[in-house]
């Protein structure tokens, strides 16, 4: 029996609390109507409030993890999320290699565990060739285009190096108004913005992206996907509860309340 449900293809960390990471992915991918296949990175001892410490997966595990699954069913998008070593990349690199043609976000969490030095040049040159969107805030665009000194600056240079568009998202909490920017080598091609809410929240950019990348399993337009992505994620962060004693965790199932 064959199934019209779009299959997306989640690699990130486990969160034990459910508020991000591979937990983050799987509702959203769920509630947007897609069934997620979710690959674990790494495991994390965190809370709400902080991460405790993490155990990395061995990248031998992770690439078998993906080939797995990529060679037993059919997935119409992947999302790579908190790769936590460049052996990672490296392996995720010949995945890529031997199963393309389907949409590939990268929303690297550069400060979601403690990497090699030569991580961010690995996923420079092995990663942003094979992506066709690259999301980062603000601060990872500097980290990654270490050479440029304005966010354009930023976007040509990733794009320079191989991705195919980067959106590039401001720090939440310090302005009135969220925005995203996307850039392609023809330039700025949209600004999406919104609201700021202004508590903390946990999982807010796997959600945005893994909203993102659902829609892209749709078929939906890119900048579509984006915009519907953002509405999706606001409404899910709007909503969000204190489960614990730190973080709100957003809300990404809707209920009857929200």
């Amino acid at each position: 029996m064959t199934t019209s449900t779009p299959i997306v293809m989640c690699v990130a960390e486990l969160d034990p609390t459910g508020g991000g990471g591979i937990a983050a992915d799987i509702e959203t991918v769920a509630s947007l109507a897609c069934h997620c296949t979710p690959i674990m990175s790494a495991i994390s001892i965190q809370d709400t409030q902080d991460i405790k410490d993490s155990a990395v997966v061995e990248s031998m595990l992770l690439v078998e993890q993906m080939r797995a699954v990529l060679e037993d069913m059919d997935v119409a998008a992947i999302k790579l999320h908190q790769l936590a070593s460049t052996a990672h990349i490296e392996g995720i690199h010949t995945v890529l290699t031997d199963y393309p043609r389907r949409p590939v976000v990268v929303d690297p969490a550069l400060w979601s565990f403690p990497v090699e030095g030569d991580f961010c040049d690995a996923l420079c040159a092995l990663l942003l060739p094979q992506t066709d969107l690259l999301v980062l805030t603000e601060e990872e665009a500097y980290e990654l285009a270490d050479s440029a000194d304005t966010l354009t600056a930023c976007a040509h240079q990733l794009l320079d190096m191989g991705a195919s568009q980067v959106l590039i998202s401001s720090s939440p909490g310090f302005d009135r108004e969220y925005s995203s920017r996307l850039f392609s080598d023809a330039g700025l091609q949209e600004t999406f913005a919104w609201q700021n809410l202004p508590n903390n929240f946990m999982g807010a950019g796997s959600t945005f992206a893994a909203a993102i990348t659902a829609y892209l399993a749709h078929g939906v337009p890119l900048t579509t996907a984006i915009r519907q992505a953002q509405e999706y994620t606001w409404r899910a962060l709007s909503s969000a509860r204190r489960l614990g004693m730190g973080r709100l965790v957003p809300c990404r199932i809707p209920t009857r309340e929200s």
